[in-house]
This record gives C-alpha cells, structure tokens and sequence, in this order.
C-alpha cells in the first residue's frame, strides 16, 4: 500500500491548501492511469471553481512525471505498507511543479527577528568598553598570592 499526499498545484500563495490536499491509498500494482482519474476525480469534487481533466492532467512526485500506461511501482519501485510519497497534478505541458520552499513566511520572519536581536546584543557588547574585567576580584593576576598571604579583606568582619 502507499499513501499518496495530494498538494495543490496552484501558484496563488493561498491558505486554502487544506481544502484542495487530500490523502489517497493505492498499491504499487496499480496503473497511473487509474490513479490519474481517481486522483482527478477527488480533486474537482473538493474545490468548486477548478476542473480538471483527467486526459490533460500529469501526476508528479519527487520533481518526475509518473508515466502513463506503467504501474506506479515503476516509479516508486517496491513499496512498503508505510510509504507515503507527496504528489501534485499540473496540465500537461507546463512541465514539473514548483517546489515547496523549506522554511514557510513565519518561520523565515521568526529566524529574521531572532538574528536581529543577536546582531543588536553583539553590536552592545562590542560597544562595551573590554577592560570591565579587569576591576573585578576574579580576574586580579596577584589574587592567589594575596588570598594565601591572608591580604584580602572582607569588609566590616576578620577572617
């Protein structure tokens, strides 16, 4: 069995993609052809305005064309039960779909502010003068000597 993830194919940047995605089980043995038209045929049920014929349609996965008239184990070889391949339908001719871009709009806005922020706390820290160290106990270069000596005080009590 393989579990088919139809996207849409339309280059409207909508969020309407839950309305023309689906999922569809086959097997291997099936022909494309058949799957083109069931595919087709679900598709046009779940959106009103767009139509598609199942003659013009070409069903790609992976950036290839499933080629009519072969079995889909052809293209995807022998398949286990959890195989779950993502397909989109495009007309003929157009060639293969667009691809998906890796990080979506909120996460590329999510990285931008992030990397803004550290930019911004890298500048301040720059900007800080680079001898605050100095003034402070740990960094003293003669503490150990003072401290075995018994010359470090605390204020207001005897050690």
């Amino acid at each position: 069995m393989v579990l088919i993830h139809l996207k849409s194919t339309n280059n409207s940047n909508n969020n309407n993609d839950n309305d023309t995605s689906f999922m569809y089980e086959t097997t291997t043995a099936t022909k494309v052809d058949e799957l083109i038209k069931s595919l087709v045929e679900i598709h046009n049920s779940k959106t009103a305005g767009e139509s598609l014929n199942a003659d013009d349609v070409c069903l790609w996965t992976c950036g290839k064309e499933f080629v009519r008239g072969k079995l889909v184990s052809d293209r995807l070889g022998s398949c286990n039960e959890k195989t779950k391949i993502i397909c989109k339908l495009t007309v003929k001719g157009e060639g293969a779909p667009m691809r998906e871009p890796i990080v979506n709009e909120a996460e590329r806005n999510a990285m931008t502010e992030f990397y803004f922020k550290r930019q911004e706390e890298m500048k301040k820290l720059a900007a800080a003068d680079e001898d605050d160290y100095l003034n402070s106990q740990w960094a003293d270069p003669k503490g150990m000597k003072k401290s075995l000596q018994g010359l470090n005080t605390c204020q207001g009590s005897w050690v």
